[in-house]
């Protein structure tokens, strides 16, 4: 697993990139002790059900799940538009987590 840290003017934040790291997000959060309020989860549809129903199990807070077909057509604004929207509306903030399960399209 790879971490990235991110410093902005504002503060600063952690990215964490890697394989089959999705049974180690709780422990993540608690070692660097957040307390995520929300979730967003987008989900590349061509990822195996096994790994999608992982996810879909979880008994996180507040969950919010954005399955989507990551292909080259859809890498545009439009796609963005409709995961900012859907940020904005649930009222998404620096205290809540996004989480992508799928390979190139989806980290782009």
């Amino acid at each position: 697993m790879k971490k990235i840290n991110i410093k902005t003017s504002l503060g600063s934040y952690k990215i964490y990139v890697g394989k089959k790291i999705l049974n180690k997000i709780e422990i993540l959060l608690k070692k660097n002790n957040l307390n995520i309020n929300k979730f967003l989860i987008i989900i590349d549809k061509n990822v195996p059900k096994k790994y999608i129903k992982l996810f879909k199990n979880k008994k996180y807070k507040k969950k919010y799940i954005f399955l989507f077909n990551f292909n080259e057509k859809n890498k545009n604004y439009s796609s963005i538009e409709k995961i900012l929207n859907l940020l904005q509306i649930n009222n998404f903030n620096r205290n809540d987590a996004i989480i992508w399960l799928g390979g190139g399209i989806a980290g782009d």
